[in-house]
């Protein structure tokens, strides 16, 4: 059974930190990466057009905060609540069988997810907290707008 690959040859790629093992082909340096370690591509510089690979998702971060706009405190309030928009969403988890399971999040829901989660990326113009990419399985529900 082969497994599709949503890369392609001259993509840019955002992989994990620690991932991918080092060789050398011709004399030029590559890395070699399994698909499960690419995060998503990336068209361009901002990180806000990055298109989430498998099941990630594209949060531009909330500034943390400890309770809702209705006032029920929220857990780890001393650290603030991971909150966010969803600002895309990668084509879903690859079932065995073939085919893909699709993430029932929407782009542009607010969600509350899993702390310390994801990988974070600086901040930009378009989203002043940052941006983190996370797997659908972190997120732990959407937030009903206020």
């Amino acid at each position: 059974m082969t497994t599709p690959v949503d890369v392609r040859v001259g993509d840019r790629v955002v992989y994990s930190k620690y991932a991918g093992t080092e060789v050398t082909v011709g004399g030029s340096a590559q890395l070699v990466l399994k698909a499960e370690d690419v995060v998503g591509t990336l068209e361009g510089d901002a990180f806000g057009a990055l298109k989430p690979y498998g099941d990630r998702l594209l949060v531009a971060k909330a500034a943390l905060g400890s309770k809702t706009s209705g006032g029920i405190l929220l857990p780890g309030a001393g650290e603030g609540t991971p909150t966010g928009r969803v600002c895309a969403v990668g084509p879903g988890k690859l079932r065995e069988e073939g085919g893909r399971e699709a993430i029932p999040i929407p782009v542009g829901a607010s969600i509350l997810y899993t702390q310390y989660a994801g990988l974070e990326f600086e901040a930009d113009d378009a989203a002043p907290a940052g941006y983190v990419v996370l797997r659908s399985d972190d997120v732990i529900c959407m937030l009903a707008k206020a």
